[in-house]
């Protein structure tokens, strides 16, 4: 579990941030700022929602996926748990995907696109035989998420330079020059 999460404070369907505040090169303007910008932001709805199924769950949605991420990040040879905070709140369910996508245009976060692959499940041999993630392949060790080379590390890391250029942590559509990022949303 990342810390700071106490299981019994999370209830419900909602929306979630994981904040980075560790020593990986790459991410050092994002680790500067804390809490103040997310690296990842993430919905979750209860199991059956998107087929009209909802079935009540033992557990919170949003404790199962931080859950499944804290996994992630243990696993990931150069991350590590204690670099990471999380926040959340219940947003009832026709809301959430709304809610992510605002969230999403707003902050830009880093791995929800330029380093893509962190919220992937693990399903099926399609996943495992086919092209290893962005997210894998800069933070290796995590099981079952493809095996065949994708991206290499240099050109992430310059991919992730540019969108870090473009989308500094604390940036906004009212910073000075930032304006143009509003029309490719």
């Amino acid at each position: 579990m990342l810390p700071e999460v106490d299981p019994a404070t999370v209830e419900g369907p909602g929306l979630y941030a994981l904040y980075y505040s560790g020593n990986f090169r790459l991410y050092e303007s994002v680790a500067k700022v804390g809490t103040g910008w997310p690296i990842y932001l993430g919905s979750a709805l209860p199991s059956g929602s998107r087929t009209g199924r909802v079935r009540k769950a033992g557990k919170s949605p949003i404790l199962e996926r931080l859950e499944r991420h804290a996994q992630s990040v243990v696993s990931a040879e150069n991350l590590d748990e204690w670099q990471f905070q999380a926040r959340w709140f219940e947003v009832d369910e026709p809301f959430i995907i709304l809610g992510e996508i605002l969230l999403l245009r707003f902050y830009r976060p880093l791995w929800n696109s330029t380093v893509a692959g962190f919220g992937a499940k693990v399903v099926g041999g399609r996943r495992t035989e086919g092209r290893m993630s962005k997210w894998d392949t800069l933070h290796p060790g995590r099981a079952g998420m493809g095996t065949a080379p994708g991206a290499t590390v240099a050109k992430i890391e310059e991919e992730v330079a540019g969108h870090l250029s473009e989308f500094p942590p604390g940036w906004s559509l009212t910073t000075p020059g930032a304006t143009h990022a509003a029309s490719d949303a």
